[in-house]
């Protein structure tokens, strides 16, 4: 730390506060909300779907609060405090009416709020944190976030599992940690987005049709991330399912989905850090397409609780990694001060495919068996990295800032 400039320390501390409410809501969109609308409002596949595509409207959506920032000269720090405080106040009221449609609604509408930041954050991580340090210091930011998802799910599965009831008071939780989400961002240094020469809401695709390594990038993560979403909400369904899959109590459900990969998680996060900062990002992603593959074709092809723990193990393994490359590869591909820009263009195909993806799991669930879609997933998984074979080999990816090419 002592090797940093006074805003780039700024902007980790706070980042490490901000991570703690983050993980909340991660908790919240990747466990909780699905586990009320599974086990508290019994929603159909159409809802439950609905539910669990949640914080992919926000990711779609991103590109335009990248346009709105851009092009109101806001600063980038008040921008997404105000959507911090929007996602509060859809929590609030999701306590003060209970309904299971108005309840999915929300829910939608608090976990877009979540996701719609994303590209705002890279700016900062591109702005304040040094290329070659980058991922070391955005893997101890995001330990404290695993930590807070870990904790967060075992104890609303835990709370939830003595009295379903009591999910309000989860939510009310969840709208809390919004709210110190909003103060933190309103504590990042100054800050503000270059505009581009097109002004309009989807300036950034241009980048996808100029910059053809960061096409076909997009592209194996387009086809990698169908078949890992695919199947993460049916994770849920899975262990729930008394019928074809294994019926668990709510802790046991949290433990496999949150805590035991969260733990995990923990341990390889700055393992992938450190990765990321010294080695070709196309190799990482490969093995990291790997580890994912193996962890849905043992998960869904078994019964035994040791055996989804050793497969929670390995998605853990997976997310690690997954989470570093996700959020900081574009900062590694694009020019400077355009990491926002092309993250706006990332998010928004992950939105795509965060949308229609668990509606394809739950479609294909209708005719097809859990074993089926497994292997359907973990071809579509390994199949993803003939796409960036060639980059990988050739230790493309180059480090823009610095200069130095991966190795």
């Amino acid at each position: 730390m002592k090797y940093l400039e006074a805003d780039s320390i700024r902007t980790f501390r706070w980042e490490c506060f901000r991570s703690a409410g983050a993980g909340a809501i991660e908790a919240a969109g990747m466990t909780v909300l699905l586990l009320i609308a599974v086990r508290h409002f019994a929603l159909d596949e159409s809802w439950k779907s609905l539910v669990a595509t949640a914080g992919s409207s926000g990711l779609i959506l991103s590109p335009l609060v990248v346009y709105w920032v851009q092009s109101s000269g806001m600063l980038v720090r008040l921008a997404a405090s105000r959507i911090a405080l929007a996602g509060a106040f859809f929590f609030f009221l999701m306590v003060l009416i209970e309904n299971a449609w108005v309840f999915s609604i929300l829910s939608v509408l608090a976990l877009t709020c979540a996701s719609l930041n994303i590209p705002l954050v890279s700016s900062f991580h591109q702005k304040f944190f040094p290329p070659t340090r980058r991922g070391s210091l955005f893997s101890r930011i995001l330990m404290i976030r695993i930590i807070s998802v870990s904790l967060v799910s075992w104890v609303s599965g835990w709370v939830m599992g003595m009295d379903f009831a009591l999910w309000k008071w989860v939510a009310l939780f969840f709208g809390f940690c919004f709210l110190g989400i909003s103060r933190c961002y309103l504590q990042y240094p100054v800050h503000r987005l270059e505009q581009n020469d097109v002004h309009s809401p989807l300036s950034g695709l241009r980048w996808v049709r100029q910059d053809r390594l960061f096409f076909w990038t997009l592209s194996a993560w387009m086809v990698m991330g169908f078949g890992n979403l695919m199947m993460l909400p049916l994770r849920i369904e899975y262990l729930s399912d008394s019928d074809t899959g294994v019926w668990l109590e709510a802790y046991q459900v949290a433990l496999l989905t949150a805590v035991v990969p969260g733990v995990v998680r923990l341990a390889f996060v700055p393992i992938w850090g450190r990765i990321f900062d010294n080695f070709s990002l196309f190799r990482m992603r490969i093995v990291l397409n790997m580890f994912f593959a193996l962890n849905v074709l043992i998960f869904f092809h078994t019964v035994s609780f040791w055996q989804l723990i050793f497969a929670s193990v390995v998605f853990g393994i997976a997310h690690s990694g997954g989470d570093v490359a996700w959020n900081l590869w574009v900062t590694r591909l694009a020019p400077v001060g355009r990491a926002a820009d092309y993250m706006a263009v990332h998010t928004f195909t992950t939105g795509l495919r965060g949308f229609l993806a668990p509606f394809a799991g739950f479609a294909f669930l209708e005719v097809l068996t859990y074993s089926q879609l497994a292997w359907i997933s973990a071809f579509l998984m390994v199949s993803s990295g003939f796409f960036i074979l060639k980059p990988a080999l050739d230790k493309r990816d180059i480090l823009i800032e610095s200069g130095r090419s991966a190795i």
